[in-house]
Protein backbone atom coordinates (compact mmCIF):
# COMPACT_ATOMS: atom_id res chain seq x y z
CA UNK A 1 0.00 0.00 0.00
CA UNK A 2 1.00 3.53 -0.42
CA UNK A 3 1.80 6.51 2.02
CA UNK A 4 -2.00 7.90 0.59
CA UNK A 5 -3.55 4.85 1.19
CA UNK A 6 -2.76 4.28 4.54
CA UNK A 7 -3.91 8.00 5.31
CA UNK A 8 -6.81 7.54 4.18
CA UNK A 9 -7.12 4.64 6.49
CA UNK A 10 -6.69 6.74 9.29
CA UNK A 11 -2.36 5.87 9.47
CA UNK A 12 -0.45 8.24 11.04
CA UNK A 13 3.31 8.29 10.54
CA UNK A 14 4.62 7.44 13.50
CA UNK A 15 2.15 4.07 13.49
CA UNK A 16 3.79 3.37 9.76
CA UNK A 17 7.04 3.72 11.42
CA UNK A 18 6.81 1.57 14.49
CA UNK A 19 5.28 -1.17 12.22
CA UNK A 20 8.42 -0.81 9.71
CA UNK A 21 10.33 -0.85 12.80
CA UNK A 22 9.15 -4.10 14.03
CA UNK A 23 8.96 -5.39 10.37
CA UNK A 24 5.14 -5.70 9.87
CA UNK A 25 5.71 -3.70 7.00
CA UNK A 26 8.66 -3.38 4.47
CA UNK A 27 9.54 -0.29 2.08
CA UNK A 28 9.32 -0.92 -1.92
CA UNK A 29 9.07 1.98 -3.64
CA UNK A 30 9.32 5.60 -1.73
CA UNK A 31 6.11 5.62 0.13
CA UNK A 32 5.04 2.18 -0.93
CA UNK A 33 5.22 -0.32 1.43
CA UNK A 34 4.35 -3.86 1.46
CA UNK A 35 3.15 -6.67 4.12
CA UNK A 36 6.13 -9.55 2.75
CA UNK A 37 9.98 -8.61 2.60
CA UNK A 38 9.42 -9.78 -1.15
CA UNK A 39 7.64 -9.09 -3.99
CA UNK A 40 7.00 -10.48 -7.57
CA UNK A 41 6.95 -8.71 -10.92
CA UNK A 42 3.25 -7.64 -10.86
CA UNK A 43 3.92 -6.36 -7.15
CA UNK A 44 6.79 -4.47 -8.53
CA UNK A 45 4.41 -2.89 -10.87
CA UNK A 46 2.09 -1.96 -8.72
CA UNK A 47 4.73 -0.76 -6.00
CA UNK A 48 5.56 1.93 -8.97
CA UNK A 49 2.30 3.08 -9.52
CA UNK A 50 1.08 3.33 -5.96
CA UNK A 51 4.12 5.28 -5.70
CA UNK A 52 3.35 8.05 -8.24
CA UNK A 53 -0.32 8.94 -6.36
CA UNK A 54 -3.76 8.12 -6.82
CA UNK A 55 -4.30 9.75 -9.98
CA UNK A 56 -1.24 7.79 -11.57
CA UNK A 57 -1.36 4.66 -14.52
CA UNK A 58 0.85 2.23 -15.49
CA UNK A 59 1.88 3.15 -19.13
CA UNK A 60 4.33 1.97 -22.28
CA UNK A 61 5.73 -1.07 -21.27
CA UNK A 62 4.63 -1.86 -18.13
CA UNK A 63 0.44 -1.40 -19.34
CA UNK A 64 1.48 -3.52 -22.63
CA UNK A 65 2.27 -6.20 -19.93
CA UNK A 66 -0.81 -5.54 -17.97
CA UNK A 67 -2.96 -5.80 -21.19
CA UNK A 68 -0.69 -8.74 -22.21
CA UNK A 69 0.35 -7.30 -26.02
CA UNK A 70 3.62 -7.05 -24.66
CA UNK A 71 6.59 -9.21 -22.61
CA UNK A 72 6.90 -8.45 -19.06
CA UNK A 73 10.12 -6.55 -18.42
CA UNK A 74 12.45 -6.00 -15.35
CA UNK A 75 13.79 -3.01 -16.60
CA UNK A 76 12.58 0.65 -16.26
CA UNK A 77 8.58 0.51 -15.57
CA UNK A 78 6.88 3.57 -17.29
CA UNK A 79 4.36 5.40 -15.09
CA UNK A 80 1.57 8.16 -16.68
CA UNK A 81 0.02 11.16 -13.98
CA UNK A 82 -0.56 14.39 -14.20
CA UNK A 83 1.28 15.93 -11.57
CA UNK A 84 3.15 13.65 -8.98
CA UNK A 85 6.95 13.38 -8.41
CA UNK A 86 7.90 10.47 -7.69
CA UNK A 87 11.58 9.15 -6.17
CA UNK A 88 11.35 5.80 -7.31
CA UNK A 89 14.59 3.93 -8.53
CA UNK A 90 13.83 2.42 -12.58
CA UNK A 91 11.23 4.61 -13.04
CA UNK A 92 9.98 6.95 -15.68
CA UNK A 93 7.14 9.35 -14.98
CA UNK A 94 5.16 11.20 -17.80
CA UNK A 95 3.55 14.10 -17.09
CA UNK A 96 0.17 14.02 -18.84
CA UNK A 97 -3.76 13.56 -17.65
CA UNK A 98 -4.97 10.35 -19.48
CA UNK A 99 -7.82 7.90 -18.98
CA UNK A 100 -7.16 5.36 -16.24
CA UNK A 101 -9.00 2.28 -16.83
CA UNK A 102 -8.46 -0.55 -14.24
CA UNK A 103 -7.24 -4.17 -15.59
CA UNK A 104 -6.88 -7.28 -12.74
CA UNK A 105 -6.65 -4.64 -10.41
CA UNK A 106 -3.95 -2.78 -12.19
CA UNK A 107 -4.35 1.32 -12.95
CA UNK A 108 -3.41 1.37 -16.72
CA UNK A 109 -3.54 3.43 -20.00
CA UNK A 110 -6.26 2.52 -22.27
CA UNK A 111 -4.98 0.01 -25.37
CA UNK A 112 -5.37 2.80 -27.75
CA UNK A 113 -2.53 5.20 -25.56
CA UNK A 114 -0.65 2.04 -24.42
CA UNK A 115 0.09 1.18 -28.63
CA UNK A 116 0.16 5.12 -29.22
CA UNK A 117 3.41 5.41 -26.31
CA UNK A 118 4.71 2.26 -27.33
CA UNK A 119 5.30 4.05 -30.61
CA UNK A 120 7.92 6.14 -28.77
CA UNK A 121 10.05 3.28 -27.12
CA UNK A 122 10.01 0.29 -29.77
CA UNK A 123 11.14 -0.42 -33.75
CA UNK A 124 8.46 -1.14 -36.14
CA UNK A 125 8.35 -4.69 -36.16
CA UNK A 126 8.11 -4.67 -32.49
CA UNK A 127 5.16 -2.28 -32.53
CA UNK A 128 3.62 -4.83 -35.66
CA UNK A 129 4.03 -7.80 -33.27
CA UNK A 130 1.90 -5.50 -29.97
CA UNK A 131 -0.77 -4.56 -32.60
CA UNK A 132 -1.57 -7.93 -33.91
CA UNK A 133 -1.54 -9.14 -30.51
CA UNK A 134 -4.33 -6.64 -29.69
CA UNK A 135 -5.87 -7.43 -32.32
CA UNK A 136 -5.79 -11.14 -32.15
CA UNK A 137 -7.47 -10.47 -28.41
CA UNK A 138 -9.98 -8.36 -30.14
CA UNK A 139 -8.41 -5.00 -28.12
CA UNK A 140 -7.32 -2.88 -30.99
CA UNK A 141 -9.96 -0.10 -32.06
CA UNK A 142 -7.92 1.79 -35.13
CA UNK A 143 -9.83 4.91 -34.31
CA UNK A 144 -8.48 5.37 -31.30
CA UNK A 145 -5.31 4.72 -31.97
CA UNK A 146 -5.03 7.24 -34.60
CA UNK A 147 -6.45 9.86 -32.54
CA UNK A 148 -4.25 9.11 -29.55
CA UNK A 149 -1.10 9.17 -31.86
CA UNK A 150 -2.26 12.33 -33.65
CA UNK A 151 0.67 14.79 -33.25
CA UNK A 152 3.17 12.54 -31.11
CA UNK A 153 6.33 11.12 -31.38
CA UNK A 154 6.02 7.93 -33.16
CA UNK A 155 3.04 8.57 -35.18
CA UNK A 156 4.57 7.89 -38.46
CA UNK A 157 5.06 4.50 -37.24
CA UNK A 158 1.55 4.05 -35.73
CA UNK A 159 0.52 5.37 -39.24
CA UNK A 160 2.93 2.83 -41.16
CA UNK A 161 1.60 -0.29 -39.29
CA UNK A 162 -2.59 1.17 -39.38
CA UNK A 163 -1.85 1.47 -42.94
CA UNK A 164 -0.29 -2.07 -43.58
CA UNK A 165 -3.29 -3.60 -41.34
CA UNK A 166 -5.97 -2.14 -42.98
CA UNK A 167 -4.58 -2.38 -46.77
CA UNK A 168 -7.13 -4.27 -48.90
CA UNK A 169 -6.99 -7.19 -48.99
CA UNK A 170 -5.61 -8.50 -52.49
CA UNK A 171 -7.97 -11.14 -54.52
CA UNK A 172 -6.99 -14.55 -55.64
CA UNK A 173 -5.94 -13.73 -59.01
CA UNK A 174 -3.68 -10.36 -57.86
CA UNK A 175 -1.63 -12.95 -55.66
CA UNK A 176 -1.11 -15.67 -58.04
CA UNK A 177 0.20 -13.01 -60.44
CA UNK A 178 2.54 -11.35 -57.82
CA UNK A 179 4.05 -15.07 -57.29
CA UNK A 180 4.56 -15.57 -61.08
CA UNK A 181 6.02 -11.55 -61.48
CA UNK A 182 8.35 -12.43 -58.75
CA UNK A 183 9.40 -15.69 -60.44
CA UNK A 184 10.67 -13.65 -63.54
CA UNK A 185 12.00 -10.70 -61.78
CA UNK A 186 14.45 -12.94 -59.83
CA UNK A 187 14.97 -15.44 -62.51
CA UNK A 188 13.01 -18.75 -60.70
CA UNK A 189 11.33 -21.57 -62.78
CA UNK A 190 7.46 -20.78 -62.99
CA UNK A 191 5.24 -23.25 -61.50
CA UNK A 192 2.35 -25.09 -62.31
CA UNK A 193 -0.67 -22.76 -60.84
CA UNK A 194 -4.15 -24.16 -59.33
CA UNK A 195 -3.30 -27.53 -59.83
CA UNK A 196 -4.14 -30.90 -58.28
CA UNK A 197 -0.67 -32.89 -56.24
CA UNK A 198 -1.61 -36.26 -54.36
CA UNK A 199 -5.08 -35.04 -54.33
CA UNK A 200 -4.87 -32.12 -53.08
CA UNK A 201 -5.54 -28.36 -55.09
CA UNK A 202 -2.42 -26.29 -54.47
CA UNK A 203 -1.59 -23.15 -55.68
CA UNK A 204 1.77 -23.16 -57.18
CA UNK A 205 3.62 -26.44 -57.71
CA UNK A 206 7.45 -26.83 -58.71
CA UNK A 207 7.19 -31.04 -60.14
CA UNK A 208 11.12 -31.40 -60.65
CA UNK A 209 11.59 -30.82 -56.71
CA UNK A 210 8.65 -31.82 -55.11
CA UNK A 211 7.91 -28.40 -54.15
CA UNK A 212 4.56 -27.08 -53.09
CA UNK A 213 3.80 -23.02 -52.00
CA UNK A 214 0.76 -22.22 -50.90
CA UNK A 215 -0.96 -18.40 -50.58
CA UNK A 216 -1.73 -17.45 -47.46
CA UNK A 217 -4.58 -15.15 -47.62
CA UNK A 218 -6.79 -13.83 -44.76
CA UNK A 219 -9.78 -13.79 -46.26
CA UNK A 220 -9.34 -17.33 -47.12
CA UNK A 221 -7.54 -18.29 -44.17
CA UNK A 222 -8.99 -16.43 -41.14
CA UNK A 223 -11.51 -19.25 -39.74
CA UNK A 224 -10.88 -22.05 -37.53
CA UNK A 225 -12.04 -24.25 -40.29
CA UNK A 226 -9.79 -23.52 -42.78
CA UNK A 227 -6.96 -23.33 -40.35
CA UNK A 228 -7.30 -26.92 -39.34
CA UNK A 229 -7.94 -27.52 -43.43
CA UNK A 230 -4.62 -25.81 -44.21
CA UNK A 231 -3.10 -27.70 -41.62
CA UNK A 232 -4.09 -31.58 -42.90
CA UNK A 233 -3.45 -30.59 -46.28
CA UNK A 234 0.19 -29.82 -45.31
CA UNK A 235 0.28 -32.87 -43.96
CA UNK A 236 -1.54 -35.05 -46.84
CA UNK A 237 1.19 -33.41 -49.00
CA UNK A 238 3.94 -34.04 -46.69
CA UNK A 239 3.37 -38.03 -46.22
CA UNK A 240 3.73 -37.94 -50.10
CA UNK A 241 7.36 -36.30 -50.08
CA UNK A 242 6.39 -33.01 -51.22
CA UNK A 243 7.76 -30.07 -49.64
CA UNK A 244 5.10 -27.27 -48.43
CA UNK A 245 5.69 -23.39 -48.10
CA UNK A 246 3.61 -20.85 -46.84
CA UNK A 247 4.42 -16.90 -47.62
CA UNK A 248 1.82 -14.40 -46.99
CA UNK A 249 1.77 -10.95 -49.59
CA UNK A 250 3.56 -8.77 -47.31
CA UNK A 251 6.01 -11.47 -47.23
CA UNK A 252 6.26 -11.46 -50.80
CA UNK A 253 6.38 -8.11 -51.19
CA UNK A 254 7.87 -6.52 -48.04
CA UNK A 255 10.50 -9.10 -47.63
CA UNK A 256 10.75 -10.22 -51.16
CA UNK A 257 14.49 -10.81 -50.78
CA UNK A 258 14.40 -13.26 -47.88
CA UNK A 259 11.30 -15.56 -49.80
CA UNK A 260 12.81 -15.57 -53.10
CA UNK A 261 16.24 -17.11 -51.11
CA UNK A 262 13.69 -19.42 -49.39
CA UNK A 263 11.62 -20.81 -52.67
CA UNK A 264 15.37 -20.60 -54.32
CA UNK A 265 16.93 -22.96 -52.02
CA UNK A 266 13.93 -25.20 -51.87
CA UNK A 267 14.51 -25.71 -55.50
Amino acid sequence: MAAWQLRELGFTHAMVRRRLEAGRLYQREWGVYSLTPSVTGKGRLMAAVLGCGPDAVLSHNAAAAIWDIGPWSTGTVHVTTPSWHSRGLRLVVHRARVERVVRDGFPVTTVARTLADLASLLSLHRLELAFERAERLRLLDIDEVTEEARGRRGARKVAAVITSLTDSEPTRSDFERLLQDVCKRHNLPLPAQNVSVAGEDVDAYWQESNLVVELDSWEFHKTRRAFERDRQKAAALERAGIRVLRFTWNQLTREQATSVATIRSAL
